[in-house]
């Protein structure tokens, strides 16, 4: 068996990747390598496939970004301040 990527599987391989998993998104798919029987099948055992270095360094950016939470006021500034009271 071999790790083959996304890209480099032919089309009935794809089918059978995409029947495996339905709940991906087809934009998942480029994310991973799949594991390929030497039939030219795709592996139905679980976990046979594996993340690209590419989409691994994708995610690992994406985690050491700030993360805002809600009520964060970092980015409050104050404003005109509204009240019923009359000035005279």
């Amino acid at each position: 068996m071999s790790l083959v990527l996304w890209k480099h599987l032919t089309p009935a391989q794809r089918l059978e990747a995409i029947a495996l998993r339905p709940k991906w998104h087809l934009s998942d798919f480029s994310n991973f390598a799949f594991w390929i029987r030497p039939d030219g099948h795709v592996s139905r055992r679980g976990g046979h496939h594996a993340l690209t270095e590419e989409a691994y360094q994708r995610a690992k950016a994406n985690l050491d970004a700030p993360v805002r939470s809600k009520g964060d006021l970092a980015e409050w500034k104050p404003g005109v301040t509204f009240h019923f009271d009359r000035t005279r």
